[in-house]
């Protein structure tokens, strides 16, 4: 394995995530004893990390590989957008800001005592952007695969109202246009608006979801699936990431099984494989080698509490 992939490289790459950013923030405590008042834990606060999530864990793991990576997100006017775009900074990903004032930066916040998560907190707002924005966010789109260059773009859809239908047809209208590629990861909520991308990495559940049928983790089952799919949304290109069995690739037909490696966290998992793939194609790899790949990043990503981004090294050195 390690010398397999020596001469895996992304230097020269430039890649676009556009989505839903989020703060993921990890309240580390213990539990001593139930509270008098309820029968509920009461949790001592001992440490609070933050860390990038959604569409920015994404530009994260995209410059952990090695790439270039710039953000187009949306921040409140905040704390919290202040903090992510702080976290940008500290790991180097170009961060072009859209800021609005009517509502929050996305936070996750997770209550972990002994290594498990016993209590989520949510800060959020999934009303969709309305005009103003969604001309500026267009906009500022255009300008930038104007003005730089621009190897794959990542649509990271977390449904937080960011990704507004007409914006999500207009990014890809535009790639296309430019023979840019796009990488979508999708939720379903604007499913219609994903027409005519470039590969579509939907895992099983989202699969199954968006055609309200059941599908078995199996290649006729899945491919069918897929065919159907994209029938509606003509793709050119699936990935269907099936959990511990695998990853099923629909132009080779193939599922790919997964490694046997002890599972941690599976936080953020979906982000590091979605960004592997992006570079893979941003760099015309073989479909062959592709899944094997998608497969060891997955698997390295659950090895670490929390939202972990991959690097090369971690993929050179694993046995």
């Amino acid at each position: 394995m390690t010398l397999k992939y020596q001469n895996l490289s992304f230097e020269d790459l430039h890649i676009l995530t556009i989505g839903d950013a989020m703060l993921d923030q990890y309240v580390l405590g213990e539990v001593k004893r139930i509270s008098p008042e309820a029968p509920i834990p009461i949790f001592t606060k001992l440490e609070t990390r933050s860390t990038l999530g959604g569409s920015a864990n994404v530009a994260k793991n995209i410059k952990s590989l090695g790439a270039n990576s710039h953000l187009i997100s949306l921040i409140g006017n905040d704390k919290t957008g202040v903090r992510l775009e702080q976290e940008c900074e500290a790991n180097d990903i170009h961060f072009h800001r859209i800021m609005d004032g009517s509502r929050p930066t996305t936070k996750k916040e997770r209550f972990i005592a002994k290594g498990q998560q016993i209590m989520r907190i949510d800060e959020e707002s999934s009303e969709p952007i309305g005009d103003d924005l969604l001309l500026k966010s267009q906009s500022i789109f255009d300008g930038f695969i104007r003005n730089q260059k621009v190897d794959a773009v990542i649509i990271q859809d977390y449904n937080k109202g960011f990704l507004h239908p007409l914006l999500i047809e207009h990014i890809i209208e535009k790639c296309n246009t430019q023979e840019i590629a796009t990488i979508v990861d999708p939720k379903f909520q604007n499913l219609q608006s994903f027409k005519n991308c470039t590969a579509f990495k939907p895992n099983l559940k989202e699969l199954r979801n968006a055609l309200n049928r059941n599908i078995k983790p199996e290649v006729d089952d899945l491919d069918s699936a897929v065919v159907q799919l994209q029938e509606y949304i003509n793709f050119k290109k699936a990935y269907v990431t099936l959990g511990s069995k695998g990853i099923f690739n629909f132009q080779t037909k193939e599922i790919y099984k997964s490694m046997n490696i002890d599972i941690m966290d599976i936080t953020g998992a979906g982000d590091s494989v979605v960004s592997m793939l992006t570079l893979l194609i941003a760099k015309s790899y073989e479909e062959g080698e592709i899944a094997p790949l998608l497969n060891l990043i997955g698997n390295l990503a659950c090895r670490n509490q929390g939202a972990y981004a991959v690097n090369i090294s971690d993929i050179q050195g694993f046995h």
